[in-house]
């Protein structure tokens, strides 16, 4: 997942930063830093490490490189002697050969001149800058030099990996890290809606108004290796204000969680389902999922919600059940549909395919009070199924 970076480090006062990485007696000395790590702060294991720059006793990154990994946009004037890194909440521009900056509006001084060097990282010409201003521009705050290692290292740096998407004239702007979510009216500030306290990979963003004016924001985001693991945040908006929302996260084959009922607006955070009225938004019905399923451990995506019958899905195996209210009965449908031998397969949790197992049934449609379901896994020919309710 997209984590926020860190430098990690261990000294903290500006006092030491400037006496650190400024200090022209390091210039010859054989314990320079050489190299500098970036880390993730929500991944130890994630980091990236790329070498330093000594002149003169200050220590210079590529600001290139790095402005990219954190979300940030490099960009040349057309005089190819000042640049602009931009990205969301955060400006700034330095120019070759000078000791002033902008950083966030404000004028600061470099300890050091920046630079562009002759030698080319990834196929373009790297653009040094002091590790302080690198720091400061990230938003960090202290680093530190290993002198046995000659290594640097610094805390705290920030990620500006964003989701952006515009629905009627306003932005909508989603950190990846951490899931902040903003809005922006035309040409106003940014204002922050929601701290969602997740982080987000692959994802997108889904706008719905309804007849009752209420506005329906659905983020979807794939995450993982290979992707499928699936988390969604849908959150309800009565006039600009969030009155509703819901998170799910499921390892499951099939995301069709159903969204309406009746006219109302279904949220399921897989363990309780809420129908939302439109217009008001007040919550005017709920189910029990964990008690309908059977398993307390468990969370279920509804895929079929009737008066008479609910069509769910466990979420960490991605069984299919049906709750048939007339009986009062849970059926596995897998157990009900299949053969004894992909019963087995299927309860041993034999991987038919590199997406998982489930049960590999699918839920088409009822008519009346047949329900049809169709069987697909692997390369094994598909197969139809029908369950019909007892009277």
């Amino acid at each position: 997942m997209n984590k926020k970076m860190i430098f990690s480090a261990l000294l903290s006062s500006t006092l030491l930063l400037q006496s650190s990485l400024c200090n022209p007696a390091l210039a010859s000395s054989s314990s320079f830093p050489t190299t500098y790590t970036f880390y993730f702060a929500d991944d130890p294991k994630g980091f990236i490490v790329n070498p330093t720059i000594n002149q003169n006793g200050t220590i210079f990154v590529d600001i290139r490189e790095l402005a990219q990994d954190a979300g940030l946009t490099f960009a040349w004037d057309s005089t190819v002697q000042r640049a602009s890194i931009n990205g969301f909440m955060k400006k700034a521009a330095i120019r070759l050969g000078s000791h002033t900056a902008m950083l966030d509006g404000k004028m600061v001084t470099l300890s050091a001149a920046p630079f562009k060097s002759k030698e080319k990282r990834n196929n373009v010409e790297a653009v040094y800058v002091p590790i302080r201003f690198a720091v400061q521009l990230l938003g960090g705050d202290h680093i530190e030099i290993d002198r046995q290692q000659v290594h640097v290292t610094a805390r705290n740096i920030k990620s500006y990996d964003v989701i952006t998407d515009v629905y009627n004239g306003s932005t909508y702007t989603l950190k990846k890290d951490g899931g902040d979510l903003y809005v922006a009216h035309g040409k106003q500030a940014p204002v922050k809606l929601v701290s969602l306290d997740t982080d987000f990979n692959s994802t997108d963003m889904e706008f719905e108004l309804t007849a009752g004016g209420l506005l329906i924001l659905t983020i979807n985001d794939a995450y993982g290796e290979p992707h499928i693991h699936n988390q969604q945040v849908k959150l309800i908006f009565q006039k600009g204000k969030l009155i509703r929302k819901a998170y799910t996260d499921f390892t499951t084959i099939n995301d069709s969680d159903i969204s309406t009922y009746q006219g109302k607006i279904v949220l399921s955070d897989g363990k309780i389902l809420r129908m939302i009225e439109d217009g008001t938004g007040n919550v005017v019905d709920q189910l029990d999922l964990v008690k309908l399923g059977g398993d307390s451990n468990e969370k279920y995506a509804v895929e079929g919600l009737y008066d008479d019958a609910i069509i769910m899905r466990t979420a960490s195996k991605g069984r299919l059940l049906l709750i048939d209210h007339n009986t009062n009965q849970t059926i596995t449908l897998y157990k009900e549909l299949l053969d004894t031998s992909w019963q087995k397969q299927i309860s041993e949790d034999v991987d038919i395919d590199s997406f998982g197992s489930g049960d590999y049934l699918q839920f088409d449609k009822r008519v009346n009070h047949t329900f049809y379901f169709t069987f697909r896994a692997g390369s094994n020919q598909e197969k139809h199924f029908t369950y019909t309710l007892k009277s």
